[in-house]
């Protein structure tokens, strides 16, 4: 994943029953265009739960006007 400014990232992954983890949050400090190359997303939110399912990811951009973008994939 890569964006101009990785701070204005923010994602949250759903399972299929419905509990929902922020896996990553807005850092208004981290201007980096690095990316997130080899980046561990962590956590611990679905343990206990059958992964069998349509499990969904959101990524939300915060645009430098203030605007925000969303996509989310299934």
């Amino acid at each position: 994943m890569s964006s101009s400014s990785r701070g204005q990232l923010s994602s949250i992954l759903t399972s299929p029953t419905g509990t929902r983890s922020q896996l990553l949050t807005r850092r208004t400090l981290d201007q980096s265009s690095e990316g997130f190359d080899d980046w561990p997303f962590v956590t611990v939110h679905f343990w206990g739960e059958s992964p069998s399912g349509v499990w969904k990811l959101q990524v939300d951009n915060a645009q430098s006007k203030g605007q925000s973008r969303s996509s989310t994939t299934g």
